[in-house]
């Protein structure tokens, strides 16, 4: 799905964050799109939470409450050495 936000200059295709990782690509896909973009906007843009939520127009605690919801998930993932 591509859709734009609020501090970014472009749309951006947020599914296709991490295709040279084949399994964390699968797990962003498996997230809610309001799970994913904060995970992408924060881990992949490397954003600050504030940044984040100005960009996304929530607050910054609901930022850190979805990346807290998707945190074990994430971590479970095996990444190439």
């Amino acid at each position: 799905m591509t859709r734009a936000f609020r501090g970014v200059s472009k749309t951006m295709d947020i599914g296709v964050a991490a295709p040279q990782h084949p399994e964390l690509a699968a797990a962003l896909a498996a997230l809610s799109e309001d799970h994913r973009v904060v995970v992408v906007f924060r881990f992949h843009l490397d954003w600050s939470t504030a940044e984040t939520a100005d960009a996304l127009d929530i607050a910054e605690g609901t930022v850190k409450s979805r990346l807290w919801t998707v945190s074990g998930d994430v971590r479970s993932i095996p990444l190439p050495e």
